[in-house]
């Protein structure tokens, strides 16, 4: 079921499927989608954009890539 303003019958309706006024359809939801990590090589373009205050290496770039990629895995699944 969904509640929307109907622009034809100028009120807030509920409805299933479509609004039999305006057409309106009750959108689905968005299909899950499977995880995708960083690659190395991916995570290695962080490089350049490091601060230079910091001595960076590549091990700790990487270290922090997959960091980041455990966060954002753990607020997107």
């Amino acid at each position: 079921m969904k509640e929307h303003f109907c622009p034809i019958e100028q009120s807030v309706i509920t409805y299933q499927g479509q609004c039999n006024w305006c057409d309106e359809k009750e959108s689905t939801p968005a299909k899950k989608r499977t995880w995708v990590g960083l690659t190395e090589d991916a995570a290695l373009h962080l490089l350049p954009i490091m601060p230079y205050k910091y001595e960076v290496d590549v091990e700790m770039v990487l270290e922090f890539a997959k960091v980041i990629e455990a966060k954002l895995k753990e607020l997107n699944t």
